[in-house]
């Protein structure tokens, strides 16, 4: 090789080796930065410190919140914020998003508290990581399983199954919020030491923590909010109305008896409803006159929009799945959704929900 290709080569890999530690200083400094959580979280206390972890989820008036996100009243935009600014938004986001996903888990152990028993857990490996298990339908248990333990154990139990002294704990190189996955770092039980560590701590996750973990889940409250947006269109003239579909961000569903369409003299609201009373669409007509239109027209052109914000309540709830007729005893429900249960839908001019425009009756 020429010199040339020979320093080439060299200048490359100290270009890599700096790229790579950068990207690894930008990793451990920002674990030290303090997350910028929001004023819109809930505090789901732990039924048992010794065992379990308090964390927070995404909340609003006491409910939890699932679709798109709650700023803060004249929230400062991402992209005009400084780099450590962002990085403890990016910070509290993360703490809401992964405490949202343990909330859910924990629930789907309770959903599922019927079928998910120790006695059926004991099969869910055959070896170590990556677990072989010995029912092929037992392939979504483990990650819901793992999720809910790394983020719902205490700190003493979490190093009991997802520690072992050869290997740098989680909890010791990362400050803040409990990681999921930091850096690439994915606690397993034993940390996947070896098959032998791997099934010791599983099985000692069995004995003392599994049951703890299903019955918090069991006991959780599932009382939801749901936001989202709905697009004002052009006017029409014809029907004196706009005419719009109102969505939250998640799967949404009618409650048990589903729900009729609603006709006031104010407003229609029209719902069409896929199988399993999933809701396809909720569409709008807002009988407004032409002044009252135009005045809500010049409102929404001086904040630079064409679309308001709304505020949906209900309750979480998970698929109905039947394990007899699939033939599979150990199939779980496991997609959630909400359940549009609440009398009422809420509108708001911006999207922090601190300027109400108008409210329409569900019933």
């Amino acid at each position: 090789m020429s010199e040339v290709r020979k320093l080439s080569a060299v200048l490359a890999l100290a270009a890599v080796l700096c790229t790579d530690a950068a990207a690894q200083n930008a990793r451990h400094s920002a674990s030290n930065i303090e997350p910028d959580i929001g004023p819109h979280v809930m505090e789901i206390e732990s039924p048992d410190s010794s065992t379990l972890r308090s964390f927070l989820v995404p909340g609003y008036e006491g409910r939890v919140h699932l679709g798109q996100g709650i700023p803060a009243p004249n929230e400062t935009p991402m992209q005009m914020l400084g780099s450590n600014e962002r990085a403890a938004r990016m910070r509290g986001n993360y703490v809401r998003t992964s405490g949202l996903e343990l909330y859910l888990n924990l629930l789907r152990l309770g959903e599922n508290r019927d079928v998910i028993t120790l006695e059926n857990l004991n099969d869910l490996y055959a070896s170590a990581r990556p677990p072989i298990r010995t029912d092929p339908w037992m392939r979504d248990w483990a990650p819901i399983l793992e999720y809910a333990a790394r983020g719902g154990l205490a700190d003493g139990p979490y190093r009991e199954v997802f520690c072992v002294e050869e290997v740098p704990c989680p909890l010791d190189r990362f400050n803040g919020s409990r990681p999921y996955d930091i850096a690439g770092q994915t606690p397993v039980w034993g940390a996947a030491h070896n098959e032998f560590r791997f099934r010791a701590a599983y099985a000692s996750f069995l004995e003392n923590y599994a049951q703890s973990l299903i019955d918090w889940g069991a006991s959780l409250n599932r009382d939801a909010v749901c936001t989202g947006a709905m697009q004002i269109g052009n006017y029409d003239f014809n029907k004196g109305a706009y005419v719009t579909r109102m969505s939250c961000q998640s799967v949404t569903r009618l409650p048990e008896g589903g729900l009729t369409d609603v006709s006031t003299d104010d407003y229609d609201i029209e719902f069409s409803v896929r199988s399993e009373g999933e809701l396809a669409s909720m569409v709008l007509t807002w009988k407004l006159d032409r002044t009252e239109a135009e005045a809500l027209r010049n409102e929404l052109q001086s904040r630079q929009s064409r679309q308001l914000f709304i505020l949906l309540t209900g309750e979480i709830g998970f698929e109905t799945v039947d394990r007899e007729a699939a033939n599979h005893p150990k199939l779980l429900a496991r997609n959630h959704h909400f359940i549009l249960s609440g009398p009422e839908v809420r509108v708001f001019y911006d999207a922090a929900l601190t300027e109400p425009t108008t409210t329409f009756s569900l019933r």
